[in-house]
């Protein structure tokens, strides 16, 4: 259970392809019977998986995303210099400078992974600052309409309160009569003093 963890839940697959992946470098090779054939078909196994975990990048943790990034490469670069020394293009007095080269070239590859996991860093940091920003503002401005909203309506209900009744309302209403139109209260108190 704690290895999936480290992935991306859309990622839950990345540890059953990754196991396929290192099967398939370390065994399935075996079943090439000519090492040229060995060899391209590693080539062509790191190639893609390489492409496949960077595009996708599964992992939760930037910095073991480009620890295995760097892993990736290492890997094709591997499989790139087994090739080149099995095509025979490369004279045994080269190999020391072949080696040089490669160990030039690893630790720029570690510099440029590894910097490139810290501007990473940097822009999500950056990105979510921004976003916490705009939601902060956002509810700023919930919080003011609602004061506006609540001010409106406190003012409504003052002046509900001072809002006074007409005086034959009020008459009706202290008379007990049901009727809250104060003109048909009027009518009725005309038509009583007309009847008696």
């Amino acid at each position: 259970l704690i290895m999936w963890r480290r992935y991306r839940p859309q990622y839950w697959w990345y540890e059953i392809f990754d196991m396929m992946r290192r099967l398939c470098l370390t065994c399935f090779v075996l079943a090439f019977p000519r090492p040229g054939v060995m060899i391209s078909f590693a080539l062509g196994v790191a190639m893609l998986t390489t492409v496949i975990q960077r595009e996708s990048q599964p992992y939760i943790d930037v910095w073991l995303e480009s620890l295995v990034n760097l892993a990736h490469w290492q890997i094709t670069i591997c499989c790139v210099t087994i090739l080149l020394l099995m095509s025979e293009l490369v004279v045994a007095e080269e190999m020391v400078a072949i080696g040089f080269g490669l160990l030039i070239i690893n630790t720029m590859l570690i510099i440029a992974v590894f910097y490139d996991a810290r501007v990473s860093i940097e822009r999500t940091k950056e990105t979510q600052a921004m976003v916490d920003e705009r939601i902060g503002r956002e509810k700023a401005f919930e919080a003011e309409q609602e004061m506006r909203n609540r001010s409106l309506s406190e003012v409504a209900q003052s002046a509900g309160r001072s809002f006074r009744l007409p005086s034959r309302l009020k008459r009706s209403l202290s008379n007990g009569r049901k009727s809250l139109n104060p003109w048909a209260s009027a009518k009725a108190t005309s038509t009583d003093s007309t009847d008696s």
